[in-house]
This record gives C-alpha cells, sequence and structure tokens, in this order.
C-alpha cells in the first residue's frame, strides 16, 4: 500500500508545508555527502535501483577499471569490497537503508550483503534531484546493472542463473526510470560514453533472454539509431549485433517484414565487419531462415539453414588415421538442422526431417561443454545444453505426432514440457514453452480429451498474452487461437467456432496467401464446420480445392493430404457420392496400410471412414479389417467417448451415421 501511493504521500507532505519528514531525509542525505562524497553518490545511487533487492556483488563486478573519469567513484568501489563496506556501513548508521537478515525475493542473504530501503527514503532520493542530475544517477544505475550483467561467470548453472535473476530487478527498474525520465534525452546521454554504451546493450541482451522483449526491443532500436552518428560510442559491431537481437524479437513478435529488413542489414554489416563465417554472422543468417521458414518461404529457408549446417560443422574429434572424420554439428548447426526438419515437415519430408533430428540430438547427447564459452563448437554449459535437447525434442515430436505417433509425442510432449518449465534458461512463460503447451493441447483435443486441451491452450493463450503478442499478429497466438476455434466446433460451440476460425483465415489469407500451408489448415477446418451447419456442399466443394493445391504445392505432404482426403470422403458420402468418396480415400488408405502399423491413429481413422463407405455401397465383404477389430482398437487407442470410436460402433450396430 505504502509503495502504491508514495508518490502521493510525499507531495502532500509539501502541499500541506508538513516538511518534517522531508526534512529529516535531507538532513540525513546532506550529513552523508558532508562526511564521505562517495557514500553519498552511493545512497542516491541506491534509489535508481531496485529498492529491496542490491547487494555488495552488484557493484564489484569486472569492468570498473575500463569507466570514463567522471565514473571514477564508482570504478574505485568496484575493486575495493573494504571500501564499499565501510560507504554503506554509513549510510546504515544514519537508517537511510539497512542489511536484511532474511533473504530477498532472489535467494540472496543477509551474509552477501542484502540492502534494502524504506520506500520513501527510496522514492526522496530520486525526487530531490533536478533533471539533468536524474538522468546522471539514471544512467550510473544502468552502468552498475550493465556490467553486472555482462561480466563473465564462471560458477556453476545454478550460480549463473541465481547471479541473473537477482540482476534483472534492477534492470527492470532501470527501464521504468528511464521511460519516467524520457528515453531518447536518457539515451541520447548514454552513447556519449563506452561504460554506458556497453552497460546498457548487455541490459537489452539481459532483458531479451528474460522475454523482457519489449525492453529489449527499445534498447536494441535505440542502439541501431547511433548507426550514423559519428560522435556515438555505439560501435558498428554493437550495431549489427543490435539488429540481429532486434531480428530475433521482430521474428518471435511475428512481424516479419520488419524482421527481414533488420536481419538483411545485420547479416550485410557483420559480413562485412566479421566475415561470412563468424558465428554472429551465422546466427544472424539462421535468423533470417527462421523468417523465411515462418513466412512459408521453404526454398529460400532450406538455401539459409542449409547454409549454416555446413559451416557450424566440424570432423569429429574421435577421428583416427583408420576412421574417416565424421561431420560434427556445432550447436548453432544442430539448431538450424532442427529448423530445416520442420521445413521438411511442411513439404510432406517427414522421414527427412526426423533424421535431421535424430542426427541433431545424437551429436548433442555426445557433446561436450566448455564453460569458458570460448569455443563456438560447444555447448557453454550443460544448461544451454539442456535447453538445446529439450527444443529439439519438441521438435521432433512434432513430426512423430504428424506421422501418427501420438503415444510416443505424447509421452515426449509430457516430458519436454516438465522440463521446459524447470529450465533456468526457459521457464513457463518462454515462447517456445507456450509453443509446446499449444501442441500439446492439439494432441489432447486429437485423443478427445478436451478439458485437458482447453486448460493447455488457455494458459498458452494468457501467456502468450502477457508477452506482449498481438492477436492478429503473432503466429504462436494465431495457432492458439485456431486450436480453440476447432475445439469449440468439436465440443458443439459452432457460433463462437465459425466466428474465430473465419477471423484467423482472414490474417492466413492476408498474410501468407490462400495456399500457404497454414491456410491450408485453416481452410480445411473451415470446410468441416460448414459440413456440421449442413452445407455440406460447400464444404465438400472448398475440401476439393484445398486437396488440389496440396497435390500442386506440396506434391510429397501424403500426411496433410490423407488429413484432406478422410473428410473430404467423409462429406461426400453424405452426399451420396459413394464411389467418388473411394476414389478419393483410394491413396490415403495405400498410405496408411503401406507406411502405418495397424494400431497408428491416422491409420485407424482412414480404415473406419473405408468401412462406412463399403458398408454403405453394401460391399462389406471387401473389408481388409474386420468391423469387430477395427472397433477394438478405436476404443483402446482412442478411448470409449471419442467421436470416432462411437462411429465404430454406431457402424457395427447397422446404424446410420451423420458425417463431415
Amino acid at each position: 500500500m505504502l509503495e502504491k501511493y508514495q508518490t502521493e504521500i510525499l507531495q502532500s507532505c509539501t502541499e500541506d508545508q508538513d516538511t518534517t519528514v522531508l526534512a529529516a531525509f535531507e538532513l540525513s542525505f546532506k550529513r552523508v555527502e558532508v562526511e564521505d562524497a562517495v557514500a553519498g553518490k552511493l545512497l542516491t545511487l541506491l534509489a535508481f535501483l531496485h529498492r529491496t533487492s542490491f547487494w555488495k556483488g552488484l557493484i564489484l563486478a569486472d569492468g570498473g577499471d575500463e569507466l570514463e573519469e567522471e565514473y571514477s567513484w564508482l570504478a574505485e568501489l568496484s575493486q575495493n569490497e573494504l571500501r564499499l563496506t565501510n560507504v554503506l556501513g554509513k549510510i546504515f548508521s544514519l537508517s537511510l537503508a539497512k542489511q536484511d537478515g532474511g533473504v530477498d525475493e532472489m535467494g540472496g542473504s543477509k551474509e552477501d550483503g542484502v540492502v534494502e530501503m524504506h520506500t520513501l527514503v527510496h522514492s526522496w532520493g530520486r525526487q530531490r534531484l533536478g533533471p539533468a542530475a536524474k538522468r546522471q544517477k539514471l544512467i550510473e544505475a544502468i552502468i552498475v546493472v550493465g556490467m553486472a550483467a555482462g561480466q563473465g561467470h564462471a560458477g556453476s548453472d545454478k550460480d549463473t542463473h541465481r547471479l541473473r535473476s537477482r540482476i534483472l530487478p534492477h534492470a527492470d527498474h532501470c527501464m521504468k526510470l528511464l521511460n519516467e525520465q524520457g528515453a531518447e534525452e536518457v539515451f541520447s546521454e548514454i552513447f556519449q560514453t563506452k561504460g554506458a554504451t556497453n552497460a546498457v546493450f548487455s541490459i537489452g541482451i539481459l532483458l531479451q533472454e528474460n522475454t523482457r522483449l519489449q525492453d529489449a526491443e527499445q534498447i536494441f532500436m535505440a542502439i541501431i539509431s547511433q548507426q550514423n552518428v559519428p560522435s556515438s560510442a555505439c560501435t558498428p559491431i554493437m550495431v549489427a549485433n543490435s539488429q540481429r537481437r532486434l531480428g530475433q524479437i521482430l521474428t518471435l513478435f511475428s512481424r516479419y517484414q520488419e524482421a527481414e529488413a533488420t536481419l538483411s542489414s545485420s547479416i550485410a554489416s557483420l559480413t562485412a565487419l566479421l566475415g561470412p563465417h563468424h558465428h554472429d554472422t551465422l546466427k544472424a543468417k539462421f535468423e533470417l531462415g527462421m523468417v523465411h521458414h515462418r513466412c512459408f518461404r521453404y526454398e529460400d529457408a532450406s538455401l539459409l539453414l542449409k547454409g549454416v549446417m555446413e559451416a557450424d560443422t566440424c570432423p569429429s574429434s574421435t577421428s583416427n588415421a583408420d576412421t574417416p572424420p565424421a561431420a560434427t554439428m556445432g550447436p548453432l548447426g544442430r539448431e538450424a538442422a532442427s529448423v530445416l526438419a520442420l521445413v521438411y515437415r511442411h513439404l510432406g519430408k517427414h522421414r527427412a526431417g526426423l533424421a535431421l533430428l535424430d542426427t541433431a540430438l545424437a551429436q548433442l547427447e555426445t557433446s561436450p561443454h566448455n564453460n569458458n564459452n570460448n569455443n563456438n563448437n560447444t555447448i557453454s554449459s550443460p544448461a544451454q545444453k539442456s535447453a538445446h535437447l529439450l527444443t529439439l525434442h519438441y521438435r521432433r515430436a512434432l513430426l512423430l505426432r504428424q506421422l501418427g505417433h501420438w503415444s510416443a509425442a505424447l509421452n515426449s510432449y509430457t516430458a519436454t514440457l516438465s522440463g521446459m518449465k524447470s529450465s533456468p534458461s526457459m521457464g513457463p512463460s518462454h515462447p517456445l514453452t507456450l509453443r509446446l503447451t499449444n501442441a500439446l493441447g492439439y494432441l489432447l483435443c486429437l485423443y478427445g480429451r478436451y478439458p485437458e486441451a482447453r486448460q493447455m491452450y488457455n494458459i498458452a493463450l494468457s501467456g502468450q498474452e502477457k508477452l506482449g503478442f498481438s492477436r492478429d499478429g503473432e503466429t504462436a497466438m494465431l495457432r492458439t487461437r485456431f486450436n480453440l476455434a476447432v475445439l469449440d466446433r468439436e465440443e458443439g460451440r459452432l457460433e463462437e467456432a465459425g466466428r474465430e476460425l473465419e477471423a484467423v483465415l482472414q490474417v492466413e489469407r492476408q498474410r501468407y496467401g490462400d495456399e500457404a500451408y497454414s491456410t491450408l489448415r485453416c481452410r480445411v477446418e473451415m470446410a468441416v464446420l460448414r459440413g456440421v451447419r449442413g452445407e455440406v456442399e460447400r464444404g465438400v466443394g472448398e475440401l476439393e480445392e484445398v486437396l488440389e493445391v496440396q497435390m500442386r504445392r506440396y506434391p510429397e505432404g501424403v500426411e496433410e493430404q490423407t488429413d484432406t482426403r478422410v473428410v473430404l470422403a467423409e462429406g461426400m458420402m453424405q452426399m451420396g457420392r459413394w464411389e467418388g468418396a473411394r476414389a478419393v480415400l483410394a491413396p490415403a488408405l495405400g498410405y496408411v496400410r503401406g507406411e502405418l502399423p495397424g494400431e497408428n491413429p491416422v491409420r485407424l481413422r482412414v480404415e473406419l471412414v473405408e468401412a462406412r463407405c463399403l458398408v454403405g455401397v453394401g460391399r462389406e465383404g471387401e473389408m481388409e479389417v474386420g468391423v469387430d477389430e477395427l472397433v477394438e482398437m478405436l476404443e483402446t487407442t482412442y478411448g470409449l467417448k471419442h467421436p470416432l470410436a462411437v462411429q465404430g460402433r454406431a457402424l457395427l450396430s447397422g446404424r446410420e451415421l451423420g458425417t463431415l
């Protein structure tokens, strides 16, 4: 309550002429400044850091000796712990701050010097200053936070995560004050000195890695704006890497046109400055490949991703004179391989995608890690290796699900989601964690576990909204909305489903065109909904158009074509077009019987439609799988209450079914 109304309370003291409290604060501040100028500067600096999370280690960071003369007092404290302890002691003696005897919210303890300021003292420490002095102190706070965020840390993963978690509240507080005081003016002063510029860049990286995406975007945009400013302390390499990082953020927000332009500029600059095979250049190329993949430009995506894979590959260290060297991908090469596998998935090359992912996983599981992080072909820590493994397992499970290996996909989704939530590098609010949550919901929906599916979708949607994703602009949120609409249809909420499917389909068409992979998925589900509404002929016409596009644009995508053929055959059967339904279904039947085991859920669905079609034309004797056996497998795979199991029992009892 006090923190919420601290500004009003201080203003009230001034307006009512009741200056006793403020006078006491000011007297104490001035006393510290007179007795020890450095103590006075630190006391004011604390007002620009998080109120309850300061500890001595925040200032005792590497890099203080590189600060400009105007920050010499900070350099002094950063290199002299005894002096810092004495300075804090003077502040404590006047009760302007205290050393907490417990722990802070990030796990800091009394032993490492957790400091807490009273909320009114914390606020008054800023309000007593004029605009120029406030900017100066904020820049000093940014330097302290940035030096801590950017320092090398040779401890364990747990120590590294704890350190970054403790720095983060201070970074958040600095960003809040920066916007309150006028970001443009503060940035213009920051970019006059090398120390402050390096610090704000490090804070941008920290914020990006902790999904403070809007704040990180603001910092990188400010740095990029200095590209042609001769007096700026922003180096060309810093500008180019800010473009690369901004491109990553824009991609997450599905602002693909901006991302493409930003990443293209970054690649050009990094290639000129560092060379085409430098790790930073390859990262930018990888990010641009990701943009092409998200925009369904598969040829462009494949070209870039294959180039990154080849560049980040080296002979195996275990090779010898008798054994030819095996190509071993580095971390970025494996990441490129995993995204290329997703490209193959959209092209219908699922097995090629699985092979790529299996190779990447096998190499990653045996790869070393390097705590010194001076070798781009090794993982820098066990935590990073774990996060990389989780990402690859998630992408592999996507292909397994599409191939109908639902049980294996479900197990992988569940284990991977648990790992992502507990990962220091990811956590429950990470964009990839939310994508996996959505994917798990979709698989649960396929199984007919609708309440669990809705729970997953709601978690994903809520998390994406908190990240600031646009409902109509961000790809992951569009996918979540699409999946929710399909679930609404399955549960009979036809009005809600229709409204949302139409909205998502319109965005997909505007962004990617009528024949893009995601647009076709929307068109199929919209056609199914039309059939449920009784618009069977219109739905069948739409499905025929979609199937023609799939065969022309994605000829190897037999899995997606199979899905379309099944619902199209069901619609034709409902219209009495039995022979047409059998003809449409025949390629799907050939595929599932040739490639998938009998208990595979995709095969079972196709077999059920074939059985219904044969019953409809009175040719039950041609069934390859007996109805009794088929129903038993449907109930085992899908569950007794699933619509397909219900259809199977209805077929068994000879009742007429409503289809599509």
